[in-house]
């Protein structure tokens, strides 16, 4: 039998050993023991709690992050179309505009030759 801290005494009998004594608020220690290892249960059924929940959390984040790649593959595509088809659009406008421009000088050409028979009758 040994003299412990705060007027708490330790049997030791072989391997087991038992702490005897009051608290300081007048409590027995074999209460203090039992609030501590209901603390220590709320504890460890905390920690099991947090570590399902962390688990949930990283499949949701894997979950998130590959329907990210995926939205981003299907924007980068989605733009590759829409400039494909400004490209396409662009180049049909560009082939009007040069068969515009080819009229209008064979217009012109048209127009020069009747202002010229049109001087040529005065």
């Amino acid at each position: 039998m040994a003299r412990g801290l705060a007027g708490y005494r330790l049997d030791v009998e072989g391997s087991a050993a038992r702490v005897t004594g009051s608290t300081a608020k007048g409590g027995s220690v074999e209460n203090a023991f039992d609030l501590l290892e209901e603390r220590v249960r709320r504890a460890a059924e905390a920690l099991r709690r947090f570590q399902a929940d962390n688990a949930e959390l990283k499949k949701q984040l894997v979950r998130a992050q590959g329907a990210l790649q995926h939205s981003e593959r299907a924007l980068e595509e989605a733009q590759r179309a829409k400039a494909s088809s400004a490209d396409k659009g662009q180049g049909e406008a560009n082939r009007e505009l040069v068969t515009l421009r080819r009229e209008r000088e064979e217009l012109r050409a048209r127009l020069a030759r009747l202002v010229e028979v049109l001087d040529g009758l005065e």
